[in-house]
């Protein structure tokens, strides 16, 4: 339960990190110079200089978006603060075959956490409740699917549609 925990903090950090520094940096620095950046598409693993006290997974698509590149160093910079090795794997697009593929890989791997990027898609929350059988906590980002997951990180697209409408109708309701 412990470990539980410890990941979702990890990946809470990490995201949190992402969207609130380093995806403005990088996305702010491109639009304005046109600039594309090294976007390493490889698979790699991502290991503190010592031996690691977890091993998460993290599972994501679209690996030619300025986001991974965000998200990348997002990984490496808590993967050395917390003594974290992290396998990164993924697809240049939304692949739920690969993502599929991924996330057995890591279940059979018996990694201490996994975090995907989750389509809605049944297939893949059977999956994902496989892991949560075998005790190894789940984070869905970004996307959310029908599991028994940890935890959802990412904007509930709903109710940011309702409440945008509810603003949109208080802004119409003042000009008449």
């Amino acid at each position: 339960m412990k470990n539980k925990y410890f990941f979702i903090a990890f990946f809470v950090l990490i995201v949190s990190d992402m969207i609130f520094t380093l995806s403005f940096q990088y996305n702010i620095k491109n639009i304005q110079t046109g600039f594309q950046g090294d976007i390493n598409n490889s698979d790699k693993a991502i290991i503190p200089g010592s031996e690691p006290k977890y091993h998460f997974s993290l599972i994501y698509d679209k690996l030619d978006s300025l986001n991974w590149l965000s998200i990348k160093k997002g990984v490496q910079k808590a993967s050395k603060k917390y003594n974290v090795a992290v396998e990164l794997r993924g697809t240049n697009s939304a692949d739920i075959d690969k993502a599929k593929k991924y996330l057995e890989m890591s279940i059979a791997s018996k990694v201490d956490g996994i975090a995907i990027v989750a389509k809605n898609e049944k297939e893949i929350g059977r999956v994902i409740d496989g892991g949560v059988k075998k005790s190894i906590p789940i984070v869905t980002i970004q996307n959310d699917c029908p599991s028994k997951r940890a935890s959802f990180i990412g904007v509930d697209y709903i109710e940011a549609g309702k409440q945008i409408g509810e603003m949109v109708s208080q802004l119409t309701k003042n000009k008449e």
